[in-house]
């Protein structure tokens, strides 16, 4: 070692050709330092094996023309005139075997009190051991870090269903992916709901039209329908979802609720890349996801916003968070709170062609011990699908909120001709707005415990006639009108394939 950083040296000194290389179990090059450090590649590395300079995350697929063995060099910079390490080695071609990874694991207990620890027990996963040991990626369901081991453990701090998964990945770079379901009661031992998403990560090139599916299971009580979230500005309701997705990679969520306010969540993947070109990866975590600034803790909650990260065929070039509106440049951002609330992060991953990864995740604040049930109301879906228009009056669907009743919904200072009621439901009196792509307005619900806010933007369309006063749609306004009926057509597919799978489960 030279400096003030070490590299840990962990490569996989084997790859496939045409299948993603695995360079650790954690993905990343990883040094030990005391300063922030910068990771590049030297020396004659191949262009096309990239390394994210803040994350380390590596990204490489070997073409059939790739010469093997392959040498590789990493580097890490220790930042403000640090030292630095290099690490050099070379990657033989490996050939994959017939048997693929398969993920597997249970949860014990997978019906769990809050703060619990919930063991992940991945022995059941199979792989081809000759090609090495595998990498493991956890996502535990409720927005704190990544884990990377083969049997890790996670406490969950507030009570509601969730859907922990793991991907799995062999040493010649073959995947896997699976979840399951598990229950973390309140303080009253009420059960809350299971959401399933069944779609399995969807992909495709340069667009993607996807019938999204996801059922609902009781807990305690009876649950609401599902909302979905679509990752693309978009919003539905039901258990089968249209959506359409241009070049990018977004993570779709599917909610719901019971009549004891528990919340039920899931996620899924969708990847659209463009002409080849595969965006980069990204997940939004936060630690820790339920945050105590009490007097009896210093009045002050240190909250990190953590992006994972990795590129996909070009590098990252940006990575940004948008944390309660306010914008930052890092990968990693930490913030002390010392009032109540719901917080909330959006990350968006962009690589040097422009194509974006985009993820959301939320954490509570607290500034005083929670007796039972005692947690303010967190907003699940806005109630809005759009887009509004000119012309045509417009009313949403009540929205969704976790916590306990009864709830109260206002709205807080809004910028549009828009209206809230008691339920919630946004009304829109028709307007011309001739140099507005959308209708901002800010949602508020509040129970005995507390409250939550969420800022909602609208897509306004039908407008292109609107600075000549004619306040209709002009040529191509129709689109977005048949893009609905694409979409609905997919629904209704979806369906009637749900009716003849449940015709043939009938004995």
């Amino acid at each position: 070692p030279r400096g003030d950083v070490v590299i840990i040296q962990e490569a996989n000194l084997f790859a496939a050709r045409g299948l993603p290389y695995q360079y650790s179990a954690f993905g990343a090059v990883r040094a030990v330092s005391s300063r922030p450090v910068t990771f590049s590649t030297c020396d004659s590395t191949p262009d096309e094996f990239l390394v994210d300079a803040a994350s380390g995350a590596v990204s490489w697929t070997p073409s059939a023309s790739t010469s093997f063995p392959v040498s590789i060099c990493v580097q890490a910079q220790a930042d403000s005139g640090g030292g630095d390490d290099f690490y050099r080695y070379q990657v033989k071609e490996l050939l994959p075997s017939a048997v693929f990874p398969k993920a597997r694991f249970a949860a014990s207990p997978f019906r769990a009190d809050v703060g619990m620890n919930v063991a992940f027990d991945s022995r059941a996963s199979t792989f081809d051991q000759a090609l090495g040991p595998p990498a493991y990626r956890w996502r535990f369901g409720d927005g704190s870090p990544l884990g990377f081991r083969d049997n890790p453990f996670r406490g969950y701090l507030m009570p509601g269903g969730y859907r922990p998964s793991l991907v799995l990945a062999d040493g010649a770079g073959r995947t896997d992916q699976t979840s399951r379901s598990l229950q973390v009661i309140d303080r009253t031992q009420n059960v809350p709901p299971i959401v399933a998403i069944s779609t399995p990560p969807p992909t495709a090139v340069n667009a993607l039209d996807v019938a999204l599916q996801a059922q609902v299971a009781t807990g305690s009580s009876a649950a609401g329908p599902i909302r979905w979230d679509l990752g693309n500005g978009a919003f539905a309701e039901g258990e089968d979802a249209g959506a359409s997705y241009g070049p990018g990679r977004y993570w779709a969520t599917a909610s719901a609720v019971d009549q004891n306010g528990l919340p039920a969540t899931d996620k899924v993947e969708i990847a659209v890349s463009r002409d080849g070109a595969v965006p980069p990866l990204c997940a939004a975590t936060v630690d820790p996801t339920f945050a105590n600034a009490s007097s009896a803790d210093g009045g002050r909650a240190s909250v990190e916003w953590i992006a994972w990260r990795a590129p996909g065929t070009k590098k990252i070039a940006s990575v940004t968070w948008s944390i309660d509106g306010v914008a930052f440049g890092a990968g990693e951002v930490n913030q002390l709170y010392s009032t109540a609330g719901w917080r909330r992060g959006t990350l968006t991953v962009t690589d040097e062609d422009g194509l974006r990864c985009t993820d959301q995740v939320a954490m509570l604040v607290i500034t005083s011990p929670p007796t039972a049930g005692d947690l303010p109301p967190r907003i699940l879906d806005p109630g809005v699908s759009g887009p509004i228009n000119c012309r045509d009056p417009y009313v949403g669907r009540p929205p969704m909120a976790s916590g306990i009743g009864p709830l109260r919904w206002s709205a807080l200072d809004p910028s549009q001709p828009v209206s809230v009621d008691d339920a919630g439901t946004m009304t829109w009196t028709p307007a011309v707005l001739p140099d507005v792509n959308e209708v901002t307005y800010t949602l508020r619900v509040a129970n005995a415990a507390g409250s939550d806010q969420l800022a909602v933007k609208v897509p306004y369309e039908c407008k292109r006639d609107a600075a000549l006063k004619t306040c209709g749609c002009a040529e191509g306004g129709g689109t977005s009108a048949v893009a609905g009926l694409a979409l609905l057509a997919l629904r209704a597919a979806s369906r009637r394939r749900s009716a003849v799978r449940a015709r043939a489960r009938r004995p």
